[in-house]
């Protein structure tokens, strides 16, 4: 199973790492939480893919959804 944790701030999403989603306030441990589905689906993948879930899915999907500012003016 995953463990949920959440951060009373908003507005960036949620990330997950091994069995650990993190999100905003927006996540909630519930199957009809979107959010949750969405990342639950990122749990499965790195249970099913291991460490190359990393670089097959997590690195992408971040590079998709980070904000412009982070896109325009990489660090």
């Amino acid at each position: 199973g995953t463990t949920v944790v959440t951060y009373n701030v908003g507005g960036w999403g949620a990330v997950t790492l091994g069995s650990y989603i993190n999100g905003d306030n927006n996540l909630k441990a519930d199957p009809n939480n979107y959010l949750f589905q969405h990342e639950y689906g990122h749990y499965i993948q790195s249970q099913n893919f291991g460490i190359s879930y990393l670089s097959r899915y997590g690195i992408p999907s971040s590079e998709h959804t980070a904000p412009p500012y982070l896109m325009n003016n990489p660090s």
